[in-house]
């Protein structure tokens, strides 16, 4: 488990796992992920969750999960969606250079 500063590094970590899955799987977008698997968006909130319950020390979702914490800050899920899924996009055309 990592200890986190920012959200950034948060999203980071969150994409990576979307991103391994993604590769995995041989999946070519996100989107197709999760089409593939069913997922509703409370799906994705629950798996970005579990993400950070299990690949963090210091960042986790509130249980309504509108919110991100990491450390004492908290934020938005949808902005801090906004930030992993613009990594997993970044991840996404590095693997296709």
């Amino acid at each position: 488990m990592t200890r986190v500063h920012s959200f950034e590094e948060a999203a980071r970590i969150v994409a990576h796992e979307f991103f391994k899955d993604m590769q995995d799987n041989e999946f070519e977008t996100f989107q197709e992920m999760a089409q593939c698997y069913w997922w509703e968006p409370q799906d994705i909130k629950e798996e970005v969750s579990s993400i950070l319950t299990m690949e963090t020390k210091n960042a986790w979702m509130w249980d309504d999960l509108t919110h991100v914490v990491v450390g004492d800050e908290e934020m938005y899920y949808r902005d801090f969606k906004k930030m992993f899924m613009a990594y997993i996009k970044e991840l996404s055309a590095m693997k296709n250079r």
